[in-house]
């Protein structure tokens, strides 16, 4: 008997992704999934040529000629999609066949409201292997299940966003995205909003991949993109959440992922352990000084 597949919003923001955006929407329109229960909304803000590429492709285009953030680009999808579920990745990540089936079929289950699935880092260099193995993107080098643990029942604290489904009603019941994340931390955001509805369960599905290609492997980047992660780290801790770890629980964690990027480094040669451990302290460095410049001037001014 055929599977009654529900039906699927994918949410895609591009910002000038003319490199990465035709390799990620042919993964989404290869992937073994009803094409009648698929749609795909690419919310667009770019000013390259990305919107020539996304233009050959049977999507919803949705067009923005100045620059609106990570943040409301998502919520800007999720309102314009039309599927029970609405899933997100990245313009610069690529699907793998199974990905939608092995994330929607845990929906059976009524208490379930999201699910996230793990990430696959490919370094094109030496120093995307470092950003790998310093945790990034969504686990990098380390694994999603060793950054954001997993509990027996297979519960997380939090998705990315990079891959990850919710429920549609359930994004609107808690706000949608919000748009005042510019350059991320609107995954953590959302996550840590349905945690406290107290409703609903995010589950973690190891078997729905995506893969990530790379795009901060040089150290001018690095440092831009760490600067920016701490501005979404301040609009995530002004609002004060009543949900997540304790400071002697992330503490705890802390030393544990040193110990695994210390694992990394003994069994890739190319990977020094002192190196990582000055990345780490820049990155660190890196973050505070954009928390600092964002509740000084606000998020969205820095670039």
């Amino acid at each position: 008997m055929q599977k009654d597949w529900p039906s699927v919003s994918v949410v895609v923001p591009v910002y000038n992704s003319e490199d990465t955006i035709g390799a990620c929407l042919e993964s989404i329109f290869n992937l073994d999934y009803p094409k009648e229960k698929l749609e795909v909304i690419v919310v667009d803000d770019s000013n390259d040529s990305t919107p020539e590429i996304v233009k050959k492709f049977n999507v919803n285009h949705v067009r923005f000629n100045k620059r609106i953030g990570i943040g409301y680009a998502r919520r800007i999808g999720v309102e314009k999609a039309k599927g029970e579920l609405s899933a997100s990745t990245d313009s610069d990540c690529r699907v793998e066949p199974n990905w939608l089936k092995e994330l929607t079929k845990h929906f059976e289950r009524p208490e379930v409201g999201g699910v996230g699935g793990g990430v696959i880092l490919h370094q094109s260099d030496k120093m995307g292997k470092y950003i790998g193995a310093l945790g990034f993107p969504a686990g990098g080098l380390l694994g999603f299940e060793t950054m954001f643990p997993v509990t027996d029942s297979g519960e997380i604290e939090r998705v990315s966003t990079a891959n990850a489904i919710f429920r549609r009603k359930i994004l609107l019941e808690v706000g949608n995205f919000h748009p005042s994340f510019f350059y991320g931390g609107e995954d953590v955001n959302l996550s840590l909003r349905i945690a406290e509805s107290g409703s609903y369960r995010i589950i973690y599905e190891p078997k729905a991949i995506v893969h990530h290609y790379e795009s901060r492997n040089t150290l001018p980047g690095f440092i831009k993109w760490h600067i920016r992660r701490g501005a979404a780290y301040y609009s995530i801790h002004k609002r004060k959440y009543k949900v997540g770890r304790t400071l002697g629980q992330k503490f705890l964690h802390y030393l544990y992922l040193i110990s695994k990027m210390r694992s990394i480094c003994k069994n890739d040669n190319e990977v020094y352990f002192p190196v990582l451990l000055l990345l780490a302290g820049l990155m660190i460095f890196c973050t505070g000084i954009g928390y600092i410049i964002a509740a000084l001037i606000g998020e969205d001014k820095i670039h």
